[in-house]
This record gives structure tokens, sequence and C-alpha cells, in this order.
């Protein structure tokens, strides 16, 4: 039979031996809580700083669109200010050679021949000439029997412009009608672009 002594080392060497066990379990078990926690808090900050990432993200692309829109508008307006400057130049220039034409027999010429198209009319016409062209007057009246001439402050270019009555129409051969006219056809399929 065991002593007190050995009995009572018995058991505390059992109870040390529980305890250490029972200590170490609890320290794994913390361990364990503490890993689990740490891996939770790592996730956490991992997704919050990805759905940052993403917000961050979706702002500079959203502001790089409205930037590159703003930027495209500046550069169309810039190109279409460009293009009217041309246009422009262009035309002035084809106002030039009008001028410049009107000044040549060519264009009296002109004048006469289209106006006899119409010579063999009986019908009652108004002839309407610019004031460039008033020394033609009699002239140009003599080829159209049934026409009464006058002079008309719209006409600047040249051409004239005839008005046949019973018809109820208007014969527009006006240099300033076809340079009108060259301007809209020009505007609308020239398809003038600036690089």
């Amino acid at each position: 039979m065991l002593t007190k002594e050995e009995l009572l080392k018995c058991f505390q060497t059992e109870i040390t031996a529980i305890s250490e066990a029972e200590i170490a379990a609890a320290q794994r078990e913390v361990q364990e809580i503490q890993d689990r926690a740490q891996q939770e808090i790592h996730e956490n900050a991992q997704a919050a700083a990805q759905l940052w990432l993403e917000q961050e993200t979706e702002d500079l692309q959203a502001s790089h669109a409205v930037a590159m829109s703003h930027l495209n508008d500046e550069n169309h307006k810039r190109l279409m200010a460009e293009r009217a400057v041309m246009v422009e130049a262009l035309f002035d220039e084809a106002k030039q050679q009008l001028l410049q034409f009107h000044r040549e027999p060519q264009y009296q010429e002109l004048l006469r021949k289209k106006l006899t198209a119409y010579a063999q009319s009986e019908e009652a016409m108004i002839l309407q000439l610019g004031n460039t062209d008033k020394a033609l007057m009699k002239e140009l009246s003599a080829i159209l029997k049934n026409a009464q001439v006058e002079l008309a402050t719209d006409i600047h270019l040249g051409g004239f412009r005839l008005i046949l009555k019973q018809q109820n129409k208007l014969i527009d051969e006006t240099l300033d009608s076809a340079l009108s006219e060259a301007r809209k056809a020009f505007l609308k399929h020239s398809a003038l672009t600036i690089n």
C-alpha cells in the first residue's frame, strides 16, 4: 500500500498531467481562435481593399470618359471652325473669279445665248438684271419681245432672272444663285475633313 505522501505525489502528478493537458488544449483552442480571427480580418481587409479598388477604377473610368467627351467636343468645334474658314476662303475665291468673269466678253455672250432660248415665247415676261448690268438692259430686252426689264438689287454677281407671268414661273440664271447652290452642294457632298 502506498503511503500518504506517495499517494499525494501520485495525485499531484496526475493532477499536473491533466492540468497540463487541459492547458495545452486550451492554448491550442486559443491559438486556433486567434488564427481564425486573423484569417477573417485578413479576408475582410482584402475584400474591402478590392471593393475600394473597383470603386476607384470605376470613378477613374467615368472621369476619363467625361474628359475624352469634352476633348472630342472641343476638337470637333475646332475642326468645324477650320472647315468653315476653308470653305469661306474657297467660295470667296470663286466669287472673285465670277466677278472677273462678269467683266469678260464671254459673260455678255453667255447672257445673250441664254436669253435667246426664251426669245420665241409670246408670253409676257419680266427680265431682272443686277445694277452691274444696267448698260446691257436695252440690248438684252431687244432679244425678248414681250419682256419688261427691271433692276434687282439682290443680283450682285451677274446673270438674270426671268419671270414668266402666265406660267407663274421663275427662271433663275443669276451667278449669285449658282454660287449659292454650288456652296450647298459642296457642303453636302464634299466630305471635307481635317486631319
